[in-house]
């Protein structure tokens, strides 16, 4: 069955659009190439950056630093929003 025909069926049972290619979907872009669909969150990791004020952070490859030894004393110097530490984590790791 070609992709016209099942189109044409999808379109008897349900009421639906055919709006062409998908280019985004859910924070994910979709790049169509001659071997296939590339998918890239670039966007969509830019908006985080920009929600919780991160645009100037430079990427690395260890997200921390590296040998430093945390305490529970640490957390009671300053201040450390738990709730808004668990939102950034969550956010981010939708984007893997």
């Amino acid at each position: 069955m070609h992709i016209a025909d099942f189109k044409v069926e999808l379109n008897l049972a349900f009421e639906m659009l055919d709006l062409d290619l998908l280019h985004h979907y859910l924070g994910i872009q979709f790049k169509q190439c001659n071997g296939g669909t590339s998918l890239c969150q670039t966007k969509y990791i830019e908006a985080l950056l920009h929600r919780f004020g991160r645009e100037d952070c430079k990427p690395i490859v260890t997200p921390m630093e590296t040998g430093l030894h945390l305490s529970i004393h640490d957390a009671a110097r300053d201040y450390f929003d738990a709730t808004l530490s668990r939102l950034l984590v969550a956010s981010f790791m939708y984007a893997l």
